[in-house]
Parts: C-alpha cells; structure tokens; sequence
C-alpha cells in the first residue's frame, strides 16, 4: 500500500511539469498549423469579423425586440384592465337597465313621499324614509343616494310643518289622528312637542269657528250660542277623547289636558257671556236651554261638564227677561195713567164676572179690563212676560221673578194712590177712580196673579202677592 501510495504522490508533484510540457507542445502545433493554413485563418478571420458583425446586428435587433415586447406587455396589460373596467361598467349597466324600474322609483323618492303624506298614507311614507335611511347607510359613498336623500328631507321637514300637522287643525278622528301622531313619532318628534302641537292645532280649530261665527251677519245671539253649543258639543269632547286616545295616561299629560280643557272652558264662558244678554226672547232662552241639555252628556263623559254654570246664567237671564217685560208694561202704565186723558173715558161700574179659565186651564182677561188703557198696559205686560218665558218657566228664578211682580205690583198701587191723593180731582174724578179701583182689585191684580201662577205652577202670586196688594190699596 505504501509503495503504491508514494508512487501516487510522485505521479502527482510530476503533473505541473508534465502540463507545461503539453502546453508547449500544443503552442508549437497552433503555430505550424497556423502558418500551413495562412489563407484559411485569414479567411477565419474575415468570416469572424461579418459574424462580429452580425452579432452587434443581431444584439440591436434583440435590443428592439426587448423594448417592442416591453411595450407590447404594457399595452397588453392596459388592455387588459381597460377590458376588466370594461366588463365592469357593461355589469353597471346591465345592472341598471335590469333595474331601471328600481332607479326610476328612486330617483322619484321625494315626489313618492309628498304624494304619500298630502293622501295621508303615513305608513307608507314611514317606510320609504326608512328605506331611504337604509340605502344611505349602505351606500354612504354614492351622491345619487345622498342627493335623493336630502331632497327627501327637504320634501319631509316641509310637507310635516304646513300639511300633516295643520290636519290636526281640521276636522279629525280618532284614527287619523292616531296616524298622525304615531307618523310624527317615527320622524323624532319628542311627546311634549307633539302633545303642544295637537292641543295647539285644536285651539285654532276652535277660534276659527268663533271668528267665523261672529262674521256671520245678521245672526240672532241666540243662533250663534246654540250653533257655539253644538260645536263645543262635539269638537271639545271629541277632542278631550282623541287626546287621551293618543297620548299616554301620565300625570305630565293629564296636567296638558286639563289646563287646556279650563282654557276652553274660558273661552267658552266669554263667549257665552257677550252674546247671552242679548237673547230678549223667552222661547230663544229655551231652544238655548234645551241644546245646553243635549250637551251634558257628552261633556260629562270627558269630564268637562259646564252645564250648571251656564244652566244658572240661563236661570238669572230668564227672570231678567221676564222682569223687563213686566216693567215695560208698567212704565207705559206710569205714562198712561199720569195722563188725563183715561179719566175722559167712562168706566164700567158694574160688578165683575172674574177671572175664567180657558180649555187648557189658562187665565181669560176680563172684558172689563179693555176699558181702562193703563191697566190694560200693565196686564199686557204680564201677560206678554209669561207667555215669553212659558217654555222656559221651570228654568226660571221664581224667586226673583215673583220678586219683580211685587215690586211692578206696589209700584202700580202707589202710582193709583197718587192719583187718588190729587186735590184737583173733580167728583167726576173720582167716580172714574172709583171704578179703575174696582177694575184693578177685582179684574186686574186677580188676573195677573193668576197669570203667574199658571205659568209657575204654583200659587204664591195669589196667596201673598194679591193679599198685600189689596192691603195696601185699602190702606186709605
């Protein structure tokens, strides 16, 4: 093994030699080549120079060809993307002729809405503004969406203010107003503005009837408190009604009603107390009277019942008409009988047949009593009185107007006692007294006492009234 390893180790050193050698063996071969084929290498090198050449040709022309596909890969990749964005907007497209209906609805979302809210379909309004809400949301980018949507609002804010809430100033029931009030809940109204909204709406209801009313020419006060009544008859109580249908039982809204109610109430009672003392008739007094009747019912449901209050103010109006009918009579009395003039006439001396009664139990005048004008002017008064205030005389104050018959009967007595005291009474003046005595003791205070009576149903006249009258003519 050594020695074959040591003759591998000299074979190994001797090698560079050995290389060298062949070196030069394979020089001096190239150049005997070389100078034995001259014409060949020339030729060699000629034919490598043109291939030198065609090589930089060759090298240009990949040059080119390098930038032409650098230029045919940008514009491929161009095309590419032109072709992606045109695949792109050909699905916009499509998409949108596909939906055009969709857009077109869309794009008319205001005029949808305004149409909508003027033919009162709340709910469907309620929808598409949520709709709306939700395409903005989802497309928060697009101005198409924030365009219609802004328009939208535009229409809404407008449209809430001067249609849908001047509604509650109309003629309302309970369900539109539940659709109006739930719809304005939707759109964030917050419940004391809206509550001050519907009371507010209400109000204006009610004072555009009374100045419509008081622009009514010609209207007898009568008419105007009974068509008042009918109108707070059913606008107040269908208003208190609707409210508590609309708005939640809390003590915030119980408070709003109320105040609004009295408010009302006030309103009521001005109105009631410009126009009621101008009603002069007994029979307008109780067509007024029973519509007040027709009323108690519906404004006790609601808890409004103003019918003592106005049913007293009837009470004192009725005794005042009837107090003024019998003045009147008695003042053209005064006149009649401070004249001269009756005493020319010659009056009956004979005995009365008194006071008879009719088929339906009502006092007859005397015969006598035509006689004598002053006493006819009072028993006309009377009996003009009663028959004014006969359909409303269980209204009546009987009190007062009883009252008034004394004061008009004593008034009358002493009226007859100053002409009895005249010292330039002739004898034929006091024959003519005797008899307008007789008159008014048998025919006239029996009369007119009964005539009270009758309407009253009682007989307070004739028992204490006539009694003192009588007394007090007999006193001289």
């Amino acid at each position: 093994v050594s020695v074959l390893y040591w003759k591998r180790m000299n074979s190994i050193a001797s090698e560079p030699a050995r290389l060298q050698a062949e070196q030069h063996r394979v020089r001096r071969e190239l150049a005997v080549a070389a100078v034995e084929h001259y014409p060949v290498l020339v030729e060699a090198s000629e034919r490598s120079g043109c291939i030198s050449d065609a090589c930089a040709q060759g090298v240009g022309l990949a040059s080119r060809c390098t930038l032409a596909l650098d230029g045919l890969r940008s514009g491929s990749t161009s095309l590419l993307a032109a072709g992606r964005e045109w695949r792109s907007n050909k699905a916009e497209v499509s998409a949108a002729l596909s939906n055009s209906s969709k857009i077109a609805e869309l794009l008319d979302a205001p005029t949808t809405l305004e149409a909508c809210l003027r033919g009162e379909l709340y709910h469907e309004a309620r929808i598409l503004v949520e709709r709306l809400h939700t395409l903005r949301d989802a497309l928060p980018s697009s101005p198409v969406i924030a365009s219609v949507v802004a328009r939208s609002h535009r229409v809404l804010d407008s449209l809430v203010e001067d249609v849908v809430i001047q509604r509650l100033a109309g003629n309302l029931t309970v369900p539109s107003a539940l659709k109006i009030t739930s719809f304005l809940r939707h759109m964030g109204a917050s419940e004391g503005d809206l509550r001050d909204a519907f009371l507010g709406m209400r109000s204006r209801y009610i004072a555009d009837f009374i100045a419509e009313e008081e622009l009514v020419d010609g209207a007898l006060p009568a008419t105007v408190l009974k068509r008042t009544l009918v109108h707070w008859k059913f606008v107040v109580s269908e208003a208190i009604a609707i409210y508590n249908g609309c708005f939640a039982d809390t003590e915030e809204n119980r408070h709003a009603i109320s105040r609004w109610s009295m408010e009302r109430s006030d309103q009521l009672l001005g109105l009631w107390n410009k126009h009621l003392p101008a009603v002069t008739s007994g029979a307008e007094l109780a067509d007024v009277a029973q519509e007040l009747a027709h009323c108690s019912g519906p404004w006790a449901s609601v808890g409004l019942d103003l019918t003592p209050i106005l049913l007293e103010s009837i009470v004192d109006r009725v005794a005042d008409v009837f107090s003024a009918t019998i003045h009147a009579g008695l003042s053209s009395f005064e006149v009649a009988v401070s004249n001269p003039s009756w005493k020319q006439s010659t009056l009956s001396s004979k005995a009365s047949s008194g006071v008879s009664a009719s088929s339906d139990g009502s006092p007859v005048a005397p015969t006598r009593l035509v006689q004598c004008l002053p006493l006819t002017y009072v028993a006309h008064g009377v009996v003009t009185a009663c028959n004014d205030i006969r359909r409303c005389a269980a209204l009546a104050a009987r009190p007062r107007c009883f009252s008034a018959l004394e004061t008009v009967v004593k008034r009358m007595v002493d009226e007859i006692r100053a002409v009895n005291d005249d010292p330039g009474n002739s004898a034929h003046d006091r024959e003519q007294f005797d008899a307008l005595m007789s008159i008014t003791v048998d025919d006239l205070l029996p009369f007119v006492c009964q005539c009270v009576d009758f309407v009253f149903d009682v007989q307070e006249a004739t028992s204490s009234i006539l009694p003192a009258a009588l007394q007090r003519l007999r006193a001289n």
